[in-house]
C-alpha cells in the first residue's frame, strides 16, 4: 500500500538540516546493512526517534529519501573533473611497464576517500535492479550526466561501448565488495585498495588486448 503524507515546510536551519541529515544517514545504514527494501518510512522514523509526521516534513515520500541518497553519491562523482577522470582511466590501459600510473592511483583514491565520507549506500542504490520507475528515471538522468565521463576515455582508446560499460561496471562491483570487506574489518584498507587497482588494470587491459 502506498504511504500517504501531509508534507509541510521543514524547520529552519540548523536544526532542520541536522534532522534531514539524520534521516539520510539512517537510510544509508539500512541500505548497507539490510538492503534497499529495508528503507521504509515507519522504520526510518522509529530509528530517528520521531513520528512519521515529522519525517514527512523533510521527505514527502520514501522515494524522495532514496533520491537524496543517490544524489549525494553522484555529487561525489560530479566533484571530479573530466580531465582527471580521462587521464586516470586511460592510464590503466596505456601504461606499458606493468605499473599503475600515479594519475590512475590518485583518481581511484579520490573515489575511495569519497566513499569513506559518504558510505557505499549510493553505489549500492545505483546498482539495485528492482527500483521504482521514478527512481530508475532519476538514476538514469544522473548516469547520462556523470557516468559517461568514465566510459568516454576507454572508448577513445579503442574499446567498444559494451566493453567500456563492462569495465566500469566491473570496477564498481569490485569497489562495493572490497570496500564492504574493509568496513567489516576483514581486510586492511591498503590491501583492498591495491587489489582494486590491480583488478581494474587487469580488466581494462584485458578487454582492450583481446581484440
Amino acid at each position: 500500500m502506498a504511504e500517504e503524507s501531509t508534507a509541510v515546510d521543514a524547520p529552519s536551519e540548523p536544526q532542520g538540516e541536522r534532522r534531514r541529515r539524520q534521516f539520510i544517514e539512517i537510510a544509508r545504514q539500512l541500505i548497507v546493512e539490510e538492503g534497499v527494501e529495508a528503507v521504509r518510512v515507519p522504520r526510518v522514523a522509529e530509528l530517528a526517534g520521531c513520528g512519521r509526521t515529522l519525517f514527512y516534513r523533510y521527505f514527502p515520500r520514501r522515494e524522495d529519501l532514496l533520491m537524496a541518497v543517490l544524489t549525494e553519491y553522484y555529487a561525489l562523482l560530479g566533484s571530479l573533473s573530466a580531465d582527471t577522470i580521462d587521464e586516470g582511466m586511460r592510464g590503466f590501459v596505456e601504461s606499458e611497464d606493468g605499473t599503475i600510473p600515479e594519475s590512475s592511483r590518485a583518481l581511484m583514491a579520490l573515489v575511495w576517500e569519497g566513499l569513506e565520507m559518504t558510505g557505499p549506500a549510493g553505489l549500492i542504490l545505483r546498482s539495485t535492479p528492482n527500483l521504482s520507475q521514478e527512481l530508475k528515471d532519476h538514476a538514469s538522468t544522473f548516469r547520462e550526466q556523470y557516468d559517461e565521463r568514465w566510459y568516454r576515455p576507454l572508448r577513445s582508446i579503442g574499446m567498444t561501448e559494451l566493453e567500456a560499460d563492462v569495465a566500469v561496471e566491473a570496477g564498481l562491483y569490485l569497489l562495493t565488495t572490497l570496500f564492504s570487506r574493509v568496513q567489516a574489518g576483514e581486510v586492511p584498507r591498503e590491501e583492498a585498495f591495491d587489489v582494486w587497482l590491480r583488478a581494474l588494470r587487469t580488466v581494462t587491459r584485458g578487454l582492450r588486448s583481446a581484440k
